[in-house]
This record gives structure tokens, C-alpha cells and sequence, in this order.
């Protein structure tokens, strides 16, 4: 690739270094294949590159696949405002490939130049008033589709802040030793200061980062970074503060119990700005620089929420809104119209003229416990509370050695490798189900679940090929993309593919109950193992088949179809079992936590494994390899919607 710098075209800048595209409207960040993509395009303008070009140049090395390319071209006409349909700069051409128009030849010469200015001027002009008039009579439509991490860090992110001056945010990150605050500017991330004390929410103070961080003394320390990276205290109150600061000029507006409170930097002094004396206390708030106007979330007890508009100058103060439910942050839109809520896990907008509110088709199953309005692209930014879930691939001897680690900060579920050592796996880190590939640490997706969809299992069929059920649909992918979708009648859960009989072990769900059962792949048959319930099907490479009963009981189903008792764990529970095609593996629950066994299925005879307190069994693989869920706590991840 060409040494990226910043590039112009049509109306764009790409800035190919910072994988940005930057418009008229804002700024675009685009991941590092994507924006290579569109070098490769830019730097070939009105070429037609094909398919297997872009990927052979982009991902060298790899097996094609299509859904790259796509995505790669669907990512960045989005950054370009236009649609495949009707596109002016990047264009489709049906079994040939993709071409970037080239820009025409730029006219020079006084005359032109000034005419261009002047007919410049009169169109902004213009555009100015009509926006302006239109702004007054019309709500700012939203239409979002897209979810992508904010940060390229996984790990637990809290507290984010923006910089309405550049393109940069802060947020925090818990560490062993206290708290780091890192910042993120264009699509770098760097921690830039460490404290032990607990860092609370950021913010930006004339351009400076921010934050506040608890004392010893149970209140709460607000700092500002100066340009050497040092924190220089403000000042500290004697409580601790549940709502982010917002900070106006001099000022810094802070909120505690039912109050917002003033701190003027030039005088040094604090001083209370509004009361909301029937309020059991303030949940969030925004100032809008613009209108001067203050917009305030408070809990009036009783699950009931409502939002007042305060005037700053005149202090006025006027309810626009009232509900009952969990409604945890908001933020102004820069047209002043709008309120952005979050609740639950929903996003909502409020009209403030009117008092009504939209509810934006976006989802997701985890709680929104901040989001506000991107000041630089058209998008926003989320912060998710979330199960983090880290698989693990350990051994367990004498010295226990990690080999493999997945934390996308999510719950990550299920890992199965297979002969070339991919790993497949779920994950709803984005805010939806998806199934993953990691192949040499590079993570791939390779099926996304659409609203309302649940990911029931998966396995492994070769190399490439795999198979995952959606309750009654399976769905068989080669590797580049779907190749069959098979109905069943009933519900099931993918437990394993035994290759040697083209079969999968699966649960069949019948009337709220779950049943060890086998698949056909050749027939589609499902044929059930018993007609008691049982769970945790699992087989060996000798054609044996094991399921637990009544929760503590193993069972063998042998190649003749004879059912047999193996063991029974008196008093605790099998919370799953697996086998490495010799031997079998149950995770055991106890009173105090999880344990692992080991089972000889021909004697039966049992040995005790010791693992990490923290950790439960995920998987089995050869040569003494073991999958745990480590790291099992709700945590937060930050977001972008676009």
C-alpha cells in the first residue's frame, strides 16, 4: 500500500493513517481493512477490481470469502452518505467488481475561482437560512443500523466523555492498582494517567481532561490534567458524586442528591444553582452551550421519572416530561429540538417542544446506562452494562499454562476447535448473538443473528464448513456462505457432530422438555436416545453416547444401543459433560463452586481435577487442554450506533 496521508476526493478527505473519512457532516472511522479497501479502490479510481483482487490484496494469505469484501464496500459507502442503489462514488458492477468514479479534472484560473467563491457564499447563505427555518419546524429524523465497539480495547471501559473541541474521548479502566484514565483521539488509544484512587466519570474542562475520583474521606476529589499529564485538583466536596460533571466555560456544573450545584473556577467558589425540592434526587443531566439551557433528569420516587429544562440565565424552570420505568442517562441534540433517553435497554428520543417521545429501532439485550449524541459524526455513543464471560484454553498439570484467551468483553460461549486449530465460538459483545471464528488471534464473523434469533449450538462439520442451529431452523455454512437451511419440527440444541456417522448430538426441545437425541445429516431423522429427560449429551470416538439424568446421574447409551448407569455424584450437580474421545469430563456444581472429574467410562473409576476457583469447564480438547469461563462479572463496554 501507498504511505497513507491525507487524500482528497469529490468533496471527502481520507486520511488512510488514521482510517478516517472525513465529509462536509463530520468524521468517519473505519476499521483497518475496511479503510484499506478503499486505498486500494482510491489509488485504482475508475478501475473495476474484482472480488478476489480486493481480498488477495487486502487479506493475503486467506481463503476468499465474500461477506469481507461486502461488508468492507457496504462500511464504506456509509462513510460516503450513499446507497448501492444510487451511487455517485463508489459503484457496484454485477459480476465484475467494485470501482471507485474517478474524480473529474480540477479547473484553475482567477475568474473561475471567484465565481465558484461567490456562487459558494450565496448557496451557503442560503442552505444557512432554510436550515435554520427548517430547524425551528422540524425534529432531526434518526435512522441507525449499525452497532461497532467504541474502543479497540475489550477489556471493562467506563465513563466516557467527548471533547466538543476535537476528536476525542476519554474513559476509564479499572486496573489491579486503581484506576486509568485513557484517551482516545481520532483512532488511537493511549492511557494517559493512573491514580489509585477510584476514578467516577470524566469530563473535559476548557479543552483539558477531567475526572473525578473518590478520597479517603468518603467524598469525591475533581481534577484537571494539565499539558504535562499531571492532575491538578479543582476542588472536593464531602459527597459522593453519582452524575457526571458538565462543565460550561469557567463553570462546572455538579449534581448531588435532589441538587445541581455551580463551581466557578475564575471566584473559586461553589454555589447551588437549582433545587428540585419534590425529587428523591438527580439521575442525570445536560447543558446546552448554545440555548443555555440546562435539561435534567430526576427520580421522583416510585419508579416515576421527569425532565425539567432550566434556564440558566433566568433559572426558570418548566416539567416537559413524566414516566414510570429505568431511565439512566440524557443528552441534548445540537438542534436543541431533542432529548436523547436511554431506558432499560432501550434509546429513546424526546421531543422538547412537545413532550413525546420515539422509541429508535435499535437492539439490544443489555442495559444502556449512558448514551449521548456524537458532536463529531452523526451517531451515539453507549456505554452497555454487560456479563463478561472470558474463555480460556489451559492446561491443568503441574504447571498450569494458558495457551488461548477470547475476552471480547461479552459473553463469550462455547468454544469448539477444530483440526487446524480455529476456534468457534459465540459472543454477544456487539449487543446480538453472533458466531465467531478466531484463527491465529484474528476474529471473524461468521453468522449474525437477526432480532428476536437465538443461536442454539454449534459444531464444527470440517475445516471450513460448519453447522448452527436457530431453534427449529439448521443452517449449514461451507465457509463462504450459507449452503442449506433445514426445518425440523421440533427445537434443537447442538451438542457435538460425530464425523464418523455424519451425525450431530443435539437436545430436542418437545413440550418444554429436553431429550438427548441424534441428527442425520444425510436424512434430517432425529431419533431420540431415551424417553426420560436427561441433558448434557455428549459421545466418544468408540460410538458410545453419554447424558446425565435427574441432574447427578451419568448415563451410557453403548454401540448396540444398551443403556447403562456409569455414576451417580451423590449430593451435587453435573453441571455439564464432555469428552475428549477417550475419556469423560464433568464440571460438577457444588455448594462452594465448580470442581472438575475425570470419568474412565470402561471402569468408571473417577479422579478429582484441580482447577482455578474462578473457572468452570467449557470444553475439552486432546492432548490434556481444557476451556474454562473465567473472569465471570458485570462489566461495561462502549459502543458506537451509526
Amino acid at each position: 500500500m501507498h504511505d497513507s496521508q491525507q487524500y482528497s476526493y469529490h468533496t471527502f478527505q481520507f486520511d488512510f493513517s488514521r482510517c478516517e473519512v472525513v465529509t462536509t457532516s463530520g468524521t468517519s472511522e473505519l476499521e483497518p481493512k475496511v479503510m484499506a479497501v478503499l486505498e486500494l479502490l482510491y489509488h485504482n479510481q475508475g478501475k473495476v477490481i474484482s472480488s478476489e483482487d480486493i481480498f488477495n490484496q487486502v487479506w493475503p494469505g486467506r481463503v476468499f470469502n465474500a461477506s469481507l469484501i461486502q461488508r468492507a464496500i457496504a462500511l464504506i459507502r456509509k462513510a460516503l452518505n450513499e446507497q448501492a442503489a444510487t451511487a455517485n462514488y463508489l459503484v457496484t458492477y454485477p459480476k465484475k467488481g467494485y470501482c471507485l468514479k474517478e474524480e473529474a479534472a480540477k479547473f484553475s484560473g482567477n475568474r473561475i475561482k471567484l465565481f465558484l467563491l461567490a456562487i459558494s457564499v450565496l448557496v451557503f447563505f442560503v442552505v444557512g437560512v432554510v436550515a435554520h427555518v427548517y430547524k425551528k419546524q422540524h425534529l432531526v429524523p434518526m435512522h441507525f443500523t449499525s452497532l461497532s465497539p467504541l474502543t479497540h480495547k475489550q477489556q471493562n471501559a467506563f465513563a466516557f466523555s467527548q471533547n466538543r473541541n476535537a476528536n476525542e474521548m476519554l474513559f476509564v479502566k479499572e486496573g489491579d492498582l486503581g484506576s486509568a484514565l485513557w484517551l482516545k483521539n481520532g483512532v488511537n488509544e493511549s492511557e494517559i494517567f493512573n491514580t489509585p484512587q477510584k476514578i467516577t466519570h470524566t469530563f473535559w474542562f476548557k479543552g483539558q481532561p477531567a475526572f473525578t475520583a473518590r478520597n479517603n474521606h468518603q467524598g469525591t476529589d475533581v481534577f484537571v490534567l494539565n499539558h504535562l499529564g499531571q492532575a491538578n485538583q479543582l476542588f472536593s466536596v464531602e459527597y459522593l458524586m453519582n452524575v457526571a460533571p458538565k462543565s460550561v466555560g469557567q463553570r462546572i456544573y455538579i449534581a448531588h442528591l435532589n441538587q445541581i450545584t455551580v463551581f466557578d473556577d475564575k471566584a473559586a467558589k461553589l454555589h447551588i444553582f437549582s433545587v428540585f425540592e419534590n425529587a428523591k434526587g438527580v439521575i442525570s443531566f445536560s447543558v446546552s452551550q448554545d440555548l443555555e439551557k440546562v435539561a435534567v433528569l430526576t427520580d421522583e420516587g416510585q419508579m416515576r421519572k421527569a425532565v425539567s429544562i432550566i434556564n440558566i440565565k433566568t433559572k426558570n424552570k418548566e416539567r416537559i416530561f413524566q414516566d414510570v420505568g429505568n431511565y439512566t442517562s440524557l443528552d441534548w441534540h445540537a438542534s436543541g429540538l431533542q432529548l436523547l433517553l436511554a431506558k432499560n435497554t432501550q434509546l429513546m428520543l424526546l421531543d422538547v417542544e412537545r413532550g413525546k417521545t420515539e422509541v429508535l429501532p435499535y437492539a439490544t439485550n443489555k442495559t444502556i446506562t449512558q448514551a449521548q449524541f456524537d458532536k463529531h459524526v452523526d451517531a451515539i455513543l453507549i456505554e452497555h452494562t454487560h456479563l463478561n464471560v472470558v474463555l480460556a484454553l489451559k492446561s491443568v498439570n503441574e504447571n498450569p499454562t494458558t495457551f488461548k484467551r477470547i475476552d471480547l468483553a461479552g459473553a463469550n460461549l462455547m468454544p469448539i476447535s477444530n483440526s487446524s486449530g480455529d476456534i468457534l465460538f459465540s459472543s454477544d459483545f456487539s449487543g446480538e448473538q453472533a458466531l465467531y471464528r478466531s484463527r491465529n488471534n484474528e476474529l471473524t464473523v461468521l453468522a449474525e443473528l437477526n432480532k428476536g434469533q437465538h443461536l442454539n449450538g454449534f459444531a464444527w462439520l470440517s475445516d471450513n464448513a460448519f453447522i448452527y442451529s436457530l431453534g427449529k431452523q439448521l443452517v449449514i455454512n461451507d465457509g463462504n456462505s450459507v449452503k442449506q437451511i433445514h426445518s425440523l419440527s421440533h427445537s434443537v440444541f447442538i451438542r457435538q457432530f460425530l464425523p464418523q456417522q455424519n451425525t450431530l448430538l443435539v437436545h430436542q426441545l418437545i413440550n418444554g422438555k429436553t431429550y438427548p437425541s441424534t441428527l442425520s445429516l444425510d436424512s434430517f431423522e432425529v431419533t431420540q436416545l431415551g424417553n426420560e429427560q436427561a441433558s448434557c449429551v455428549t459421545g466418544d470416538d468408540n460410538g458410545n453416547i453419554y447424558f446425565v439424568e435427574n441432574n447427578n446421574t451419568i448415563k451410557q447409551r453403548n454401540k448396540k444401543g444398551q443403556i447403562n448407569t456409569l455414576l451417580t455424584i451423590p449430593d451435587n450437580r453435573v453441571d455439564d459433560l464432555l469428552s475428549d474421545g477417550e475419556d469423560l469430563f464433568a464440571s460438577i456444581k457444588k455448594a462452594e463452586g465448580y470442581m472438575v472429574i475425570r470419568i474412565n467410562p470402561r471402569t468408571a473409576e473417577f479422579e478429582t481435577i484441580l482447577v482455578d476457583e474462578n473457572a468452570i469447564l467449557a470444553g475439552v480438547e486432546k492432548q490434556g487442554k481444557f476451556w474454562f469461563y473465567q473472569d465471570i462479572a458485570v462489566k461495561s463496554s462502549l459502543m458506537r450506533l451509526y
